[in-house]
């Protein structure tokens, strides 16, 4: 019985330290994919006041 509640302790521990894995790299993807679409903006407003500036 001890031996088993370990085991199942032991693969607890995995699964959880695995999730916690995966919803940090889901943070971080999510993190940055909000920087480069604001990157993204920025650049391309940018170009646009630079593109008035030239044209008026």
């Amino acid at each position: 019985m001890n031996k088993e509640s370990d085991s199942l302790l032991k693969k607890q521990k995995e699964y959880f330290m695995l999730l916690g894995v995966t919803v940090y790299e889901g943070q971080t993807i999510e993190y940055k994919l909000k920087n480069l679409v604001n990157l993204s903006l920025i650049s391309a407003i940018g170009y646009l006041v630079t593109l008035l500036k030239k044209i008026f």
